[in-house]
């Protein structure tokens, strides 16, 4: 290495690789900006826990086929409140992915290169 040319060299190359390391970081870092994602207005709401009392006195048949038409009642409701939370939550987390997509195409603009995304 007693030619200077080659020590130049080495070192220009050196310093363009630091430029490429430190720019490339530093858009790394940039964090998008949140502020234009918009949330959908409203969450689904679960429902309330299921509630039954407990049959105490076995003495009167009619008395406990009448509670136990009651809890059947209440499950097949609380059946049918779970059926229609779950589809909230899967319409939930549609529209959440779709404005999230949408949020990605317009912060990315006219690149489609994997590092826009």
């Amino acid at each position: 290495m007693d030619k200077p040319w080659i020590k130049a060299v080495l070192i220009l190359a050196f310093v363009v690789a630091l430029l490429f390391v430190f720019v490339g970081g530093y858009k790394a870092l940039q964090s998008p900006d949140y502020a234009a994602f918009e949330p959908p207005p409203s969450t689904p709401v679960p429902p309330p826990p299921l509630s039954i009392q407990k049959i105490e006195d076995f003495s009167k048949p009619a008395k406990v086929e009448k509670q136990l038409e009651q809890m059947n009642l209440q499950i097949q409701a609380y059946a049918t409140a779970l059926k229609t939370y779950e589809t909230s939550v899967a319409a939930y987390s549609k529209d959440i992915e779709a404005r999230t997509t949408a949020w990605k195409a317009k912060k990315r603009g006219s690149c489609c290169a994997p590092h826009c995304i």
